[in-house]
């Protein structure tokens, strides 16, 4: 046998029997693409084929990959410790994992988090291998069973498959829905620290070119934000993937619906409330959120709820100030940069809302995103009763309305907190349910092909991360736009369009990822969905369309 591995595109090796990814991978790697497909270390390559070796300094595949590794890690650390692992996780504030033990009735003090951490770095000292395994499903109950992990059987109940994967480690079993890395010594760095009432994970990050990032302790208003959704998700039994089938399954589906849209419609009346409040002073609201966050459904309710406390409502696009194609800057790759503040007329946009604040007849533009550039002007009349709501990525920054002073400025941020898990252990990523949304409306009314807005997605990443998690805190109100209910929703249209993405991709791991999740969730009729939800704005049938 003669085998040619192509390395990193360049290096060429050969080799006289399959090899093992492990045996020739770097000290720093996490895992590799195999011709375009992720694979863990442990895979054995038999063909000729292109490898490229993945990193945490650039590679948010390996990242991934790296974090499931330290879930696993510190649900062992536990299980050793107290003999059973009843361990929630959730994705927390500044970029960590949130370990909360309240189940098991441990008081998480600074000693008991230490001796937690201890346990870990003996783990990972000792260097054991992670073994993947397939085992039939009722096997993987049994397990579950003995470890006291009943959430795990659970959601088994809605695997159509016979076979299931799972990881043993030294006796002890898990799963996390992810590739894991092969050792436990892959594990490098982590900080684990209390953080009242429980404990906080941090793990580098691709952002943070493989460091871990400062924790943010002034992330307050956020946090709670966070809170409150894992708390009513908690209150309402819908914490987990199993309990909101059950839910959806045995009581009626209107109703539950209804329960999630009130929860909206409650909090914009709260909003409403703050403005008016301070209608003397207030006289222009900024929404922003990252991508996919419901923003433009979330302003047009805004403005049904103003209009009906006696404000004439003016809604104003950030999108109709960028410049000329010609003007925009480009970014580091060379490429016209459109997620920039500098993209807009920051000047023309100041002036103009000034005119309107002050009740004047204001000409505003018109931007023609097929030609690029302006496209005309609309003259708008204020009202003596005129309140100006803008929306659009950077409504929030302070440069984007520098003439206008603070108090006259009501700001929200918006953003789907949703705080689900598919077990205890495995957190839905908040900007997964943000990809899922994009991924949908892409294909339904921009006809993009899913692999597309996959392509596209760590651009948005890196535009979010650039110019808007930064003023989420500087925010009046930060509005939680999650549905409890949406994935049902959303699995429709979702999960055909990932499940059909190849494995010869190179979005295919990110894809399974999705789908691996997505497939558990019982499906909800679209018909059920109000048309003033901003579910609506993903899935079409919106009344503000």
């Amino acid at each position: 046998m003669h085998l040619i591995l192509k390395i990193n595109n360049g290096e060429k090796k050969e080799f006289s029997k399959p090899v093992k990814l492990i045996e020739i991978a770097g000290k720093e790697d996490c895992c590799a693409k195999v011709n375009g497909t992720i694979r863990d270390l442990n895979y054995i390559v038999k063909n000729d084929c292109e490898v490229e070796f993945l990193n945490i300094v650039d590679s948010p595949d390996a990242v991934r990959i790296y974090e499931a590794t330290l879930r696993y890690l510190v649900v062992m650390a536990i299980y050793n410790i107290y003999g059973k692992a009843d361990v929630r996780i959730n994705y927390s504030v500044s970029m960590a994992l949130y370990i909360d033990l309240s189940k098991m009735d441990i008081s998480l003090d600074e000693a008991e988090v230490e001796r937690i951490k201890k346990e870990m770095d003996r783990l990972i000292k000792a260097d054991l291998p992670l073994n993947r395994l397939s085992i039939k499903k009722e096997d993987a109950i049994d397990i579950y069973t003995k470890q006291k992990m009943m959430d795990k059987v659970s959601i088994l109940k809605y695997r159509k498959e016979d076979h299931v994967n799972i990881y043993e480690c030294n006796g002890f079993y898990n799963y996390m829905y992810m590739n894991m890395m092969p050792k436990t010594s892959y594990v490098k760095e982590f900080k684990l620290f209390a953080y009242y009432p429980q404990m906080i994970l941090q793990y580098p990050r691709s952002e943070t070119k493989g460091k871990i990032p400062a924790f943010n302790f002034e992330q307050v208003k956020y946090s709670k934000v966070l809170f409150k959704a894992k708390n009513w998700a908690k209150k309402n039994n819908i914490a987990n993937v199993f309990d909101l089938n059950e839910r959806v399954t045995h009581e009626s589906v209107a109703e539950f619906v209804n329960l999630c849209e009130f929860k909206h419609n409650r909090t914009l009346v709260r909003i409403g409330d703050k403005i008016e409040d301070r209608k003397e002073e207030i006289k222009l609201v900024a929404v922003s959120g990252p991508s996919s966050s419901g923003k433009t459904t979330f302003a047009n309710k805004l403005k049904i709820e103003l209009m009906s406390r006696g404000f004439k409502p003016i809604m104003i696009s950030l999108d109709n100030y960028y410049k000329d194609h010609k003007d925009i800057p480009v970014d580091e790759f060379g490429e016209i940069d459109f997620e920039t503040i500098d993209a807009l007329d920051i000047e023309r946009f100041n002036r103009d809302m000034i005119s309107l604040m002050n009740k004047k007849e204001t000409e505003v533009p018109i931007f023609n995103f097929v030609s690029q550039k302006r496209d005309g002007y609309k003259i708008i009349k204020p009202d003596k009763n005129a309140i100006v709501i803008i929306e659009g990525i950077h409504a929030l920054n302070e440069k984007m309305t520098h003439l206008i002073p603070r108090d006259s400025k009501y700001k929200i941020f918006i953003s789907p907190q949703q705080q689900i898990n598919i077990d205890e252990n495995n957190p839905i990523r908040i900007t997964d349910i943000r990809l899922i949304r994009r991924a949908v409306r892409d294909h339904l009314f921009r006809n993009y092909d899913v692999t597309q807005t996959l392509d596209i997605w760590p651009s948005v990443r890196r535009g979010e991360f650039k110019w808007i998690y930064d003023c989420q805190e500087d925010a009046d109100y930060i509005f939680n736009s999650e549905l409890a209910y949406e994935l049902c929703v959303l699995k429709k249209y979702a999960l055909p369009l990932f499940s059909a993405v190849k494995r010869e991709d190179s979005d295919f791991a990110n894809a399974n990822r999705i789908v691996k999740f997505l497939k558990y969730f019982v499906t909800i009729d679209e018909s059920l969905v109000p048309n003033n939800s901003i579910l609506r704005e993903f899935i079409g049938g919106s009344v503000f369309k």
